[in-house]
């Protein structure tokens, strides 16, 4: 249904701000320098951070809808949460 795209299109924009919280905290926690540090960052800090709140949105807001009973629903809802968030990080 088209509601439920453009909420967690939505959802996923809104993500952005618990998301630069964590990534601010990890980088000041980041113990490493040079390339190890760059890596720590790249990985754990961004790459989970980012991935588990738009993980977050889709799993409380479409994995229980009546409109996810399909395994492509899973790749579109997760499509759709990724776009919102780079919607609003590009801007």
């Amino acid at each position: 249904p088209v509601k439920l795209l453009v909420k967690i299109f939505i959802l996923g924009m809104v993500s952005t701000i618990p998301t630069i919280a964590v990534e601010t905290l990890g980088q000041n926690l980041n113990l490493f320098s040079g390339t190890l540090g760059l890596l720590f960052e790249a990985v754990i800090v961004v790459g989970f951070s980012e991935e588990f709140f738009k993980r977050l949105v889709v799993l409380k807001y479409a994995f229980y809808n009546p409109a996810f009973n399909e395994k492509m629903d899973g790749i579109v809802y997760c499509a759709i949460a990724a776009l919102g968030f780079a919607t609003l990080e590009n801007i």
